[in-house]
């Protein structure tokens, strides 16, 4: 069936025509391709994981394999049966939501080099680890909203398909606004740590990890902007209708981001105690802090024990 046609049956509103599943031959070579490298750096970033001891990056490890499945899928599709919706559906809500794991993962990685290189500082007000719950938090709103459009948008109905398909793009809307405040935390972070009386052994290794995340930010700025057009010009677009602008502006930015990781990963610089955040006690204080009030107290009951001895000694003179 042409692309014209395709096109005339959506415009009709007969979604369940088979066609209109691709508006385009998909090429299972570069499927092919594109599992293999997602699946190639899902399997470093495990090793890495569990070299470096670094479980807290479980985002940047499912976030890969979503993407690998994702692809088996597509493959499937193309190979067995481009007109069923069996292959098809998962593989367009993987392929939607796979990204909002990145964006768990550098919102978590900052938290900890906020905690690293400024130990004990405030950034927007806020402590290292409670700007990484705020982002996270941020994140999941994000990911609900799109989980909600992507599933709508794979409707049989032409209507709740759209509708689902401008909830997803108000998602991603959301996600590049939360990327765009989550840039202004990395500036101030970075015109911090570049000051001279920073000049420290550890401030030295900030640069490589945070040149990755400025580089994160960009590459899923431009898979969300790619999504954001794609959708609002239609599904008759000329972007729609195209498949490479779906591997160049949504797949190879992705794949770029991840790997890069693989090369600059935090566990080869965020070591040690230093690296993990203080537990809390009952009271909610870090170690640190309960510490640090424990000595207060102490010290306070020392001036009043000095305070009183003169006094009882006077009456006991008497």
């Amino acid at each position: 069936m042409t692309t014209n046609t395709t096109c005339q049956n959506l415009l009709a509103g007969e979604i369940d025509d088979p066609a209109p599943l691709y508006d385009y031959a998909p090429d299972k070579t570069a499927a092919i391709i594109f599992f293999i490298v997602f699946g190639l750096t899902s399997l470093v970033h495990i090793g890495q994981a569990i070299k470096f001891k670094t479980g807290w990056l479980w985002p940047v490890i499912f976030g890969a394999l979503w993407e690998t499945v994702a692809y088996i899928f597509r493959i499937l599709s193309i190979t067995k049966d481009p007109t069923s919706k069996s292959y098809f559906i998962p593989m367009t809500l993987l392929l939607l939501l796979a990204p909002l794991w990145l964006n768990a993962f550098i919102y978590m990685t900052m938290g900890r080099v906020v905690h690293y290189f400024l130990p004990g500082e405030k950034i927007i007000g806020l402590r290292a680890s409670r700007l990484t719950l705020l982002f996270v938090g941020l994140d999941v709103t994000a990911f609900i909203v799109q989980v909600i459009g992507a599933v709508a948008s794979t409707s049989s109905n032409a209507s709740t398909s759209k509708t689902g398909f401008d909830i997803y793009t108000a998602g991603v809307a959301l996600q590049q606004a939360f990327l765009i405040f989550f840039t202004y935390l990395v500036i101030v972070f970075h015109r911090r740590v570049i000051q001279p009386n920073r000049a420290t052994v550890r401030t030295k290794s900030w640069k490589p990890t945070l040149f990755v995340l400025y580089l994160s930010i960009i590459l899923l700025s431009i898979r969300i902007i790619y999504r954001i057009v794609n959708y609002a010009s239609g599904t008759c677009s000329y972007i729609q209708q195209h498949e490479a602008f779906f591997y160049c502006l949504d797949s190879l930015p992705i794949f770029v981001a991840w790997v890069s990781w693989n090369f600059v990963h935090p566990g080869t610089v965020l070591k040690g105690l230093e690296a993990k955040f203080p537990k809390k006690n009952k009271k909610g204080m870090s170690d640190k802090e309960a510490a640090l009030e424990m000595g207060n107290a102490s010290f306070e009951m020392q001036n009043r024990e000095q305070e009183a001895a003169p006094t009882q000694g006077y009456q006991y003179q008497r």
